[in-house]
């Protein structure tokens, strides 16, 4: 009887849940075994915290509700009746169902719950099963979804090993078109780079000939001769130089060999401008 924990005290506050503070006593009366009703009534009072509003409403209780325990209990639920819990609506079900999902690169994944093996999308069933016995299946309804039953068959009955294939398959195919728009983030990158310095060229290249731009005697140096920065921008005569520049140039296909190509096409250039 030593061993068996004796439940908190009582206060009468507006934060104390009553009910679990009487069912906290109920389970001490079972456990010591207690079978005299004037017993569990004095365990019940000596765990009202003393000077409080428990103690007081206990000091003021008539003696005549202090006899059975039955009693004891039916006084106190009257003054401190259980909390009314706030249900959970179909709606409230339909979003929490909404919420949860199974991710692409989860599918055909093994992963531990509670220390056991399972698949990811047998643990999605689960929960997705507790929320669907919690709402009742006749007051969830989805979308795209007429029997609950089948829905969930559906998913126990999933055969893994081609659910992996395809899961694999899936992963390959975003390594390849991640590998690919790299390729092609890089490609645009070097288009811009030799664009770039076309432009620059022609900032210190006279259009009009191959001779050099001069400032005339005693003139102020051109500010793109002293700091390309500050340089104006393009002309339509030099945008149209520019773009005749860049159709000019020989443009390889995007594959491996291709790309290889232009590299080495920018090497030349960078070397001969």
């Amino acid at each position: 009887m030593a061993n068996i924990p004796i439940p908190g005290w009582f206060h009468g506050k507006p934060d104390e849940n009553a009910q679990n503070f009487l069912k906290g006593v109920e389970h001490y009366i079972v456990l010591s075994d207690l079978k005299n009703k004037t017993a569990k009534v004095l365990i019940f009072s000596m765990l009202l915290s003393a000077g409080l509003v428990a103690d007081i409403w206990w000091m003021k209780l008539d003696s005549t509700h202090k006899t059975m325990w039955i009693d004891v209990k039916a006084q106190f639920t009257t003054r401190w009746p259980a909390i009314t819990i706030a249900e959970k609506t179909g709606l409230d079900y339909q979003q929490d169902i909404l919420v949860i999902h199974l991710k692409e690169e989860e599918l055909g994944t093994q992963i531990m719950v509670a220390g056991v093996p399972t698949w990811a999308h047998m643990k999605f069933r689960i929960k997705l099963l507790e929320l669907v016995n919690e709402a009742g299946k006749e007051e969830l309804t989805m979308p795209g979804i007429a029997d609950w039953n089948k829905f969930l068959t559906k998913i126990k009955g999933i055969d893994t090993n081609k659910l992996q294939e395809k899961a694999e398959a899936a992963r390959k195919k975003q390594e390849v078109e991640k590998a690919q728009n790299t390729h092609i983030a890089r490609f645009e990158n070097l288009q811009t780079d030799a664009v770039e310095i076309l432009r620059l060229q022609l900032q210190h290249t006279n259009l009009g000939g191959n001779q050099t731009m001069m400032n005339p005697k005693g003139a102020s140096p051109n500010p793109c001769q002293t700091n390309m920065c500050q340089c104006q921008p393009l002309t339509h005569e030099e945008k149209d130089l520019l773009r005749k520049n860049i159709d000019n140039i020989l443009h390889q296909l995007d594959t491996a060999a291709g790309r290889a190509e232009y590299e080495e096409q920018l090497k030349w250039w960078f070397n001969a401008n």
